[in-house]
């Protein structure tokens, strides 16, 4: 039988594990999407590459099946800043809606049964 939980989880976190490691390998291709109030705050590498660490642990968190509802929750909020951000500097775009179905798929781990 699939498990449709264990195939949910999966796909999330190759998400989030991709998209880390990428932003802590190649910074520079990411630093485009620093909120502009960070700009000034913060070297805008480093800001990518300590957000590549938190998508990687909760990538690898969401992996592990482990707390599942709480990393569900951690996952959404920080799809939803992700998306928030880009609607108010680049507006609607098609990196937007990608990332709204990203938000809408971490979401589901906070109804899982267990």
């Amino acid at each position: 039988m699939i498990n449709r939980k264990l195939i949910t989880r999966t796909g999330i976190s190759f998400i989030f594990i991709t998209f880390g490691i990428w932003e802590i390998v190649q910074p520079g291709y990411w630093t485009g999407f620093v909120p502009k109030l960070l700009k000034d705050f913060i070297d805008l590498s480093l800001a990518v590459q300590i957000h590549g660490v938190v998508l990687l642990a909760l990538g690898l968190g969401v992996l592990s099946g482990f707390q599942t509802k709480k990393f569900g929750v951690a996952s959404t909020l920080v799809m939803t800043s992700i998306a928030l951000s880009l609607i108010i500097n680049f507006g609607f775009s098609d990196i937007l809606v990608r990332d709204i179905v990203i938000l809408l798929f971490a979401s589901t781990l906070i109804f899982e049964d267990r």
